[in-house]
């Protein structure tokens, strides 16, 4: 349970920072 809440908002987090990446590399 405790690794599935923490993994899941990581993942997020990530994607975000490399959409954030792709939006500055596409800009």
């Amino acid at each position: 349970e405790d690794v599935e809440r923490t993994r899941k908002p990581l993942t997020i987090r990530m994607f975000s920072e490399s959409a954030k990446a792709g939006k500055w590399l596409y800009d």
